[in-house]
């Protein structure tokens, strides 16, 4: 998932520092500490040693359950973090649907593409926020950060997208996908997606920015229909 092309980049010998997008660069040792505290997120709230708290509504694999191809991509996660996040382990039940998920992750929402990391990122949070994914949120505010969103936009995404301080064809796109998100989304016209290319969105983006808000549709229903995190 997130973690291990994360991993693979922070392991890099010999660099002391990560680019993202080409515009954001960080120390490495900052980037081992947000992972850390990302994996944390995805571990701790869901940890079903805290009195009180629930577990998963299904048995979540530990790492010597998981097929030999996911032990491979979760060992060094293992070996940084010591653990492995509910999400992760829920997606390794079933090694098809891991990695049918990590291809989406490693296609278009880590690859640098035609739209920003700042906007990728922003519609996650958008639509994790629009579905009720508490963990979603928590992690991808520090996904964001990673990716080399300030935390000044974190607050305004999370805010609302009026408080966005960005330009106005951006939030008509922001718009958009969360519109785009909703279980009536079979009414959207043609026409408003003929706005979004008079503001300047190719066809190409916008069909980028709709599979971003399947990927979180499809990401926080696996989160939430199976108590993670809860």
């Amino acid at each position: 998932m997130y973690f291990s092309v994360l991993i693979e980049r922070m392991s890099r010998k010999g660099e002391d520092s990560l680019q993202f997008g080409g515009n954001f660069c960080y120390d490495s040792h900052y980037i081992f500490l947000v992972f850390s505290l990302v994996s944390d997120a995805f571990h701790l709230i869901g940890a079903h040693y805290y009195k009180g708290e629930r577990m998963a509504h299904v048995a979540l694999p530990e790492f010597e359950e998981m097929d030999p191809e996911i032990q491979e991509i979760a060992r060094p996660i293992l070996e940084k973090t010591g653990q492995l996040g509910e999400i992760f382990k829920l997606l390794a039940v079933r090694k098809d649907i891991y990695f049918a998920t990590d291809g989406m992750i490693q296609g278009y929402l880590l690859k640098e593409t035609e739209l920003s990391y700042d906007t990728k990122e922003s519609i996650a949070l958008l639509i994790s926020k629009e579905n009720g994914c508490k963990m979603c949120v928590d992690v991808h505010k520090s996904i964001a950060k990673m990716l080399g969103m300030s935390e000044e936009r974190i607050a305004e995404v999370l805010e609302g997208i009026d408080a966005i301080h960005t330009s106005d064809a951006e939030k008509q796109l922001l718009r958009f996908c969360v519109r785009a998100s909703k279980k009536d989304n079979y009414k959207i016209l043609k026409e408003e997606i003929d706005a979004l290319k008079t503001v300047g969105y190719t066809e190409s983006q916008i069909i980028e920015a709709v599979a971003i808000v399947g990927y979180f549709n499809y990401i926080n229903t696996l989160s939430n229909v199976f108590a993670l995190g809860e």
